[in-house]
């Protein structure tokens, strides 16, 4: 995971974990973002089991869910109608393979 020296912090890019990550191999689409009401995601053919978690920009967990990914012809709609707008982090969490994936999406 890289890093970069601002002003004598370190920070850490938001990214997925590892290079082989079933995800990002089958085109993970987080859509739309900005949302309203809602998020969908679509891949191709992942056919895996995932907790998907949402922290808000203070990093409290406002959101956990976990679902079964099909297909890109199948996409999971996850409704967010209920948060206030603002920057979220979305996380999700392969159950087979202890991968990790993370997005910044943002309600507005």
């Amino acid at each position: 995971q890289p890093f970069y020296l601002t002003q004598g912090f370190q920070q850490v890019s938001l990214g997925s974990v590892g290079s082989s990550s079933l995800l990002l191999q089958n085109n993970l689409t987080i859509y739309p973002n900005p949302f309203t009401s809602f998020i969908s995601l679509s891949g191709e053919d992942i056919n895996s089991t995932f907790i998907l978690n949402i922290h808000d920009s203070q990093l409290r967990l406002v959101l956990e869910t976990e679902f079964f990914f099909h297909s890109a012809n199948d996409p999971v709609v996850i409704p967010l109608s209920n948060l206030p707008n603002g920057l979220y982090i979305l996380s999700m969490n392969n159950r087979n393979c202890n991968e990790l994936f993370h997005k910044r999406i943002i309600k507005i």
